[in-house]
Formats: structure tokens, sequence, C-alpha cells
């Protein structure tokens, strides 16, 4: 019986594709030029409360030779979301780093939707020593929050988006602004 069905399953695709292959011109058959539906693309927002670390900014303060200047690194934390971040001071920190080593930090307490903070460190940097100008450090800003933030019943301080609170910068590009 498994064979016999088998068979005629072959033989049926056999035949439907002898059928395509000699019907050749396909012109006569109506053609729709525009899709059944209309494309939607997805939208594009942010969700509600969301503190993220922006950006990692380098500046020249000054110069003592063509290779050599004391910078600045200023660290950038927003509220991207579209809710206020509401919460207790101790519960939440913005933290710099420069490879492993943290050089900044700044608690933080409340964010209105759009609203950013600053920090800085100041160093000394030689874009012609191997410990700057060859292998620069990584600058890393990471927005951190006490382990229980999401059960301190306030949902008003509940990150929506762990994915936007790290953010990394090579040194190399200080070396370009010393140059």
């Amino acid at each position: 019986m498994k064979i016999k069905h088998l068979v005629l399953t072959t033989i049926t695709a056999l035949i439907s594709a002898a059928q395509l292959a000699n019907a050749g011109d396909l012109s006569g058959i109506n053609r729709i030029d525009r899709p059944l539906r209309p494309i939607i693309k997805p939208p594009i927002y942010s969700c509600g409360i969301d503190p993220a670390a922006a950006r990692i900014d380098f500046e020249v303060l000054s110069r003592t030779t063509q290779w050599r200047g004391r910078v600045r690194v200023t660290a950038t934390v927003k509220n991207v979301g579209r809710q206020d971040y509401v919460s207790r001071a101790g519960q939440q920190t913005a933290l710099l780093y420069s490879d492993r080593t943290l050089v900044a930090r700044r608690d933080f307490i409340n964010l209105a939707v759009g609203q950013a903070f600053t920090f800085s460190y100041d160093r000394d940097w030689d874009s012609s020593s191997p410990a700057e100008g060859e292998f620069p450090p990584n600058y890393r800003l990471i927005v951190t929050y006490d382990p229980d933030i999401y059960l301190d019943s306030n949902p008003r301080n509940d990150d929506c988006s762990n994915a936007n609170n790290d953010r990394s910068r090579s040194g190399a590009d200080i070396n370009g602004l010393l140059r």
C-alpha cells in the first residue's frame, strides 16, 4: 500500500513538472505589480524609563609638545526613555573605567525625560609612548544599579533596557586629537 502511494505521488509530481515545463510563455497570466499588503515597518520607539550610557567624549585641554598634553574624558548619561526616572540616593551610579581601573564615578537620583548629566576625568597623555600611543586604554561607561532595584516597590526606577547601559570608546581617538 505504501509503495502504491509513493508511486502515485511520484507520477503526479512528474506530470505537474512536465505541464509547467510545457507552459512556456506565462505572459498571459495576470500579474500583480504591487504587493498584496502594504509593507509596514515596525515603529522605532524607546521604552518607558531608560537611563543610558549615552557617550564618551575626548578633549585636549592643553599641549606640552606636539605629542603630549592634558586631556579630558567626559562621560554622559541620559534618560532616553519616555518617562522620568525617579529614585532614591545610593541606588544607581555611573562608572567610568580606563581599561579595568575605575577613574571616575557619579551617583545620581532623578533624570527627567531627555535630561542628561556629565562627569569627567582629566589625565596627562603622551601619544608617543607605548602606554598611550601604541596601546591606548579603552574607556568604558557603565550605568549600574543596586541588585534589588527591581524589587524596591518603585516602578519609576526600573530601567526598561539594560542593553544601553554600557558604552566603550578606544583611547586611540585621543591620539588622533594630539597629532
